[in-house]
């Protein structure tokens, strides 16, 4: 999957993003993007 934004600014948020959520929505966020990935994959 891609954003659009570099990949700099991606590895940064994605820090950002896993350390102000709880561990059950990013649980969650990381089974919806597996989902997607190998439905995207088909």
């Amino acid at each position: 999957m891609n954003l659009g934004v570099d990949k700099k600014t991606a590895i940064e948020d994605a820090c950002r993003i896993e350390h102000y959520i709880s561990d059950k929505t990013f649980k969650a966020i990381k089974a919806h993007m597996a989902k997607y990935s190998k439905a995207d994959a088909k």
